[in-house]
């Protein structure tokens, strides 16, 4: 319980510092969420656009070797 008293203690000492702490790990946390959206957006996308081709060829011989 003391741990717990005193880390209040040291939050509500000094409020300004604890907010701006608070909104820099806010930004950051938010930063890599979005991060990792856009990336599996991608991944999906790739995906669904190798699926969609189809890729087709075709070989002739001559006979003049």
């Amino acid at each position: 319980m003391y741990i717990v008293k005193n880390a209040f203690k040291c939050i509500t000492r000094s409020v300004g510092r604890s907010i701006l702490i608070g909104l820099i790990t806010l930004v950051i946390a938010v930063s890599a969420c979005i991060g990792l959206s856009i990336r599996q957006a991608a991944e999906n996308a790739k995906k669904s656009t190798l699926a969609g081709l189809s890729v087709t060829a075709t070989y002739r011989t001559t006979g003049n070797l």
